[in-house]
């Protein structure tokens, strides 16, 4: 149906176009790659605490990349032939040059499941570091982009906006980096079509459970999300959202709720301990800002004077450029927030999103259809956005926000893309004045590849100033 096509056609757009982003973005350009790179070796290497550095040929890689993109100036070709002449050696480990980077090398081994044909690739290959970062790239692009394509094939609706989310220049330059985001985003949208296929009841269907089985799969879902961020955990309740009737377990909705949110809250928990008590330990740094953080000093603050953190926690996010810096960066944000693409596009994909996400979707004629939602599911969409938002600003007040600071630091538009999806849920279908069905699908993909495109000219001037 019109499902698998949008689907189909969603894929082969992203999969154009996040070659090219992979092609045109040289080593460390994306947001965080580096470190990633460097917990992706730890991981693989079974140093899940934390190793002392990178093998010898790794460590020269990705610091000479990183260093390059500090200096913001154009690239040549010559540059990119240095980097890719850097040869495996794995002779020595190399101690990690930039301590700020230890914090951000904390993430759950299971975070960077995706890259596993990658790391497998390399085990038997003799790859340069160069060569090994293209395919890291190349395993998280793919991967993404077949959890989100899925997604959009069993979404009861809202599939044009998820295709549109999934095609602007932001989301996809992270499915074509070395990053946790890209695997949370797919794995986010997959969770929430699943349980919207499942409690939303299309007029003229039969209403669908929640069994032992489903829940299962919920479950691993959730697992994978919870592993990755932690505050992402509360997108399962969003499963609880169903009629009574919809829970075909012993013990009904508790039942689905303790299957569903036990494997993920004990491995989100039980790593933040890990963080806490064996990795961060007493540490204190500054960001790149020169804020001085200690998450201890800041927890301590937090219970000895909670409204002094609940006035910073205010004036974070009813500060001005909150809300329309954060669905800016949703859209157009790239290269470690240094650049976005124009703002007319980015204000034109905004538009499109709203106009897609508040109207009405379903064919007219014979085959015209309604959607019935159970009556929590709307509040329950909003609230899980809410408190996953908040409680993303709660791990950067710790983690990222120095000692006695007015707002919140660190928070970006690419935090709220995996939660997105809520918004389709929770609000009203009002529109009548976009295109129905199949055409709301092609609106999405024609003005996802015109901002892509758009992107494509920002990475190129940026990089090479073209």
């Amino acid at each position: 149906g019109d499902a698998r096509y949008l689907a189909a056609a969603y894929a082969l757009v992203a999969l154009v176009f996040g070659a090219v982003y992979i092609a045109v973005t040289p080593p460390a350009g994306v947001g965080d790659e580096p470190m990633h790179f460097e917990r992706i070796y730890e991981v693989s290497s079974g140093q899940l605490l934390g190793a002392v550095g990178l093998p010898k040929g790794d460590a020269a890689f990705i610091d000479q990349a990183y260093d390059k993109l500090r200096s913001r100036t154009p690239y040549r070709d010559k540059d990119l032939s240095a980097l890719r002449s850097i040869a495996t050696d794995n002779s020595a480990e190399n101690a990690y040059r930039n301590p700020l980077r230890k914090v951000m090398r904390i993430h759950h081994p299971v975070a960077y499941a995706p890259y596993a044909p990658a790391i497998a690739l390399r085990s038997g290959l003799d790859l340069s570091p160069y060569q090994y970062l293209i395919s890291l790239r190349l395993s998280n692009l793919v991967i993404s982009i077949a959890m989100v394509a899925f997604a959009i094939s069993i979404a009861p609706l809202g599939r044009a906006p998820l295709a549109l989310l999934a095609l602007t220049p932001t989301t996809l330059s992270y499915f074509g980096g070395v990053n946790i985001d890209g695997f949370l985003v797919g794995a986010s949208f997959l969770f929430i079509a699943v349980v919207s296929r499942l409690l939303l009841t299309k007029s003229g269907e039969a209403s669908r459970r929640i069994n032992t089985q489903t829940s299962l799969l919920l479950s691993a879902l959730l697992f994978f999300i919870g592993s990755i961020k932690a505050p992402y955990v509360a997108i399962g309740l969003l499963a609880l959202a169903g009629r009574r009737a919809q829970y075909e377990l012993p013990g009904g909705r508790a039942a689905a709720a303790a299957i569903i949110l036990t494997p993920a809250l004990v491995s989100a928990l039980t790593w933040a301990f890990v963080v806490k008590t064996m990795m961060l330990e007493g540490l204190s740094y500054s960001t790149d800002g020169g804020d001085l953080v200690n998450s201890s000093a800041q927890m301590a603050h937090l219970f000895g004077r909670p409204s002094e953190v609940f006035s910073v926690f205010s004036r974070t996010m009813i500060n001005a450029d909150f809300l329309s810096g954060t669905l800016l960066e949703m859209v157009g944000q790239l290269v470690w927030s240094a650049t976005w693409t124009p703002f007319l596009i980015n204000a034109i994909v905004l538009f499109s999103l709203c106009m897609l996400i508040f109207g009405q979707e379903a064919p007219v004629g014979q085959n015209a259809f309604t959607v019935s939602f159970p009556p929590l599911f709307r509040p329950v969409s909003a609230l899980v956005f809410l408190a996953v938002t908040s409680a993303t600003l709660f791990f950067l007040y710790l983690q990222w926000t120095g000692v006695g600071a007015e707002k919140i630091a660190g928070f970006q538009g690419r935090y709220v893309i995996p939660v997105f999806p809520l918004v389709i849920f929770a609000v009203p279908k009002v529109l009548s004045v976009v295109p129905r069905g199949g055409g709301a699908g092609l609106s999405a993909l024609l003005m996802g590849a015109a901002a892509l495109y758009g992107g494509y000219g920002t990475l190129s001037s940026y990089f090479y100033g073209m």
